[in-house]
Formats: C-alpha cells, sequence, structure tokens
C-alpha cells in the first residue's frame, strides 16, 4: 500500500485508497476477487487491532464491499466448487453425526488433526492441503494472531491468514505448544502426506 500511496498513512487511508490498492494488485498479481478479499480481510485486521488500541481512529475496511471485484457472469470456472450452505455447515460441525461426534477415532491423522483441521478451514478459507502443511512454525501470536501458507497452489497463494478469536478461545495455541514440547516439526504428526 505504501508504495502505490506514497501520502497516505494508516491514520488517514480511505475507502477510495483500499480500492485503488486492491484494483493494482488485481491488475499486477491477477488476483481472483477471492484472493482480494483475503488479502484486505488480513490487512483489515491489523487495521482493527490499531483501532482497538486507539492508535488510529478508523479501520477503512470494515465493512468494505469486495462483491465490487467479482467476475462478470459467465467468466467465472465452470469447474470451481460451490461453498457449503449453512445446512451442510450445520451437519459437518454438529455434535450428532458430525465431526465431533466420534472423539475416540484416532484415524486420519489423528483427533487433533480430524478436529482443528476443519476449524482451520472454517474459519480462514483456506485450502485443506494449506492447512494440512502447516509447520508449529507457521503459527506467529505477532502482531495478531495468525498462520503463514507456504506451500500453496500458486506463488501469489502464499500469504499470512489471520487467526480467528474462536479459535484462540478453543485452545488452539495450546495445540499448537503441546506439539512444540513433544518435539514435533509438522503441525500434524500423525497426518500421512503423498510425497
Amino acid at each position: 500500500i505504501e508504495k502505490l500511496l506514497p501520502h497516505s498513512s494508516p491514520a488517514t487511508l480511505t475507502k477510495a485508497e483500499v480500492t485503488e490498492w486492491l484494483r493494482n494488485e488485481r491488475k499486477k498479481n491477477g488476483n481472483s476477487a477471492k484472493t482480494l478479499e483475503k488479502k484486505g480481510t488480513l490487512v483489515g485486521a491489523l487495521f482493527s487491532t490499531a483501532v482497538k488500541d486507539e492508535l488510529i481512529d478508523k479501520n477503512p475496511f470494515a465493512n468494505f464491499d469486495y462483491k465490487r471485484f467479482a467476475a462478470k457472469e459467465g467468466a467465472e470456472d465452470p469447474d470451481a466448487r460451490e461453498p457449503f450452505s449453512l445446512d451442510q455447515l450445520g451437519a459437518i460441525f454438529s455434535e450428532k453425526g458430525g465431526l465431533f461426534e466420534n472423539t475416540t477415532s484416532i484415524g486420519g491423522g489423528g483427533y487433533h488433526a480430524r478436529i482443528w483441521i476443519p476449524l482451520l478451514a472454517l474459519y480462514s478459507g483456506a485450502r485443506l492441503d494449506e492447512i494440512g502443511s502447516l509447520t508449529i512454525n507457521d503459527i506467529k501470536d505477532k502482531p495478531v494472531p495468525h498462520f503463514c501458507i507456504r506451500q500453496a497452489k500458486t506463488h501469489s497463494s502464499i500469504r499470512e491468514i489471520p487467526l480467528h478469536p474462536k479459535l484462540v478461545e478453543l485452545g488452539f495455541f495450546g495445540y499448537v505448544a503441546a506439539i512444540r514440547r513433544a518435539g514435533h516439526v509438522s503441525l500434524w504428526p500423525l497426518l500421512r502426506t503423498e510425497s
């Protein structure tokens, strides 16, 4: 943002300047609307923290309309996957018949991978293979809790994603600390990956 808008500062940044930055990102890097929204959400999380800490007065990313970057009808990939509906998500994450029903199973990468990977995907939008490749060094708590995607589908997909406060509340950092104490590098030591 600083290179594109040298006369702006975090305290004076406007929604129009945010739009200009995102349009430049689309033009320069060929980012999709979804990627632009992810970038804006990450930067917006930093602005949100700065507002809470009373370093700045407003967050120009708050309530930003990312739909303006959506491709025209018919231009999207016809094979693109549709997002889960609320009913489908409810079934997946329900206590009965869903993800959390069988807590004794150790298959599929172990209990913790079976719980945390879907939760990280739900709250971040990251791909399952990206989450599956995370190491303990990819999890950061400063300047805001986030994780780093270092192995991605494309170079432009390498990014940092803020951790939703709910994941912190549920004890994700406790899990990371336990894996670190056990001496593992992979965040999911029981998860088998294809070579």
